[in-house]
């Protein structure tokens, strides 16, 4: 039995424009690794990076490590609660930098799937909050929600939902929540 799990993700929100530019909006890019200690009882580790001009973040870089709980497992339905500790670096869009910035996360996942000959349904979301340490009184929510269907084998169309909020953006102008919709076609190879 597999007692390790690497998750690595990718996604990217990217606009082409008129005049041949392109603007990178909205990036994410994380691994994160989990080791079963019990059926139930996981450490996590992850290291990620974030962009979202839409809340004036040009970038922040994560590292964090914590513990988690599968709540909820069975052969079509799994949700999983993880808390710890993040440290972030972040650029704004108006230059500044952050000092090395805690949080203390509560993540929550869950994944439901139903395998139906030859092809399946998934809908999977994760939502992490966030509670400032040394910025009292922050608070930040990620989140993405994932509706896929699998038309013909290894093909699939989906479509995720993308939030953010921070109640302290770098740049108050820009608003403190950004939502994003993306349908989107895959292919697993």
């Amino acid at each position: 039995q597999r007692r390790y799990e690497v998750r690595p993700a990718f996604s990217s929100i990217t606009s082409f424009n008129k005049g041949d530019s392109v603007s990178r909006e909205r990036e994410d890019v994380n691994v994160q690794v989990l080791y079963d200690l019990t059926p139930f009882f996981f450490p996590a580790v992850s290291v990620a990076y974030e962009r979202n001009l839409q809340l004036g973040l040009v970038r922040r870089f994560a590292q964090s490590l914590g513990m988690g709980a599968k709540v909820l497992v069975n052969p079509w339905i799994h949700a999983r609660v993880v808390t710890g500790v993040v440290f972030n670096q972040e650029v704004y869009i108006d230059g500044r930098r952050s000092n090395n910035l805690k949080e203390v996360p509560l993540a929550f996942s869950f994944n439901a799937f139903k395998y139906t000959n030859p092809s399946y349904i998934s809908l999977s979301t994760t939502q992490t909050l966030f509670f400032g340490v040394n910025q009292r009184g922050r608070t930040r929510l990620e989140g993405e929600t994932r509706l896929a269907w699998e038309i013909i084998s290894d093909f699939n169309v989906n479509i995720t939902f993308y939030n953010s909020y921070d109640s302290r953006p770098s740049v108050a102008a820009n608003g403190t929540s950004d939502i994003s919709m993306v349908f989107g076609v895959g292919y697993t190879f």
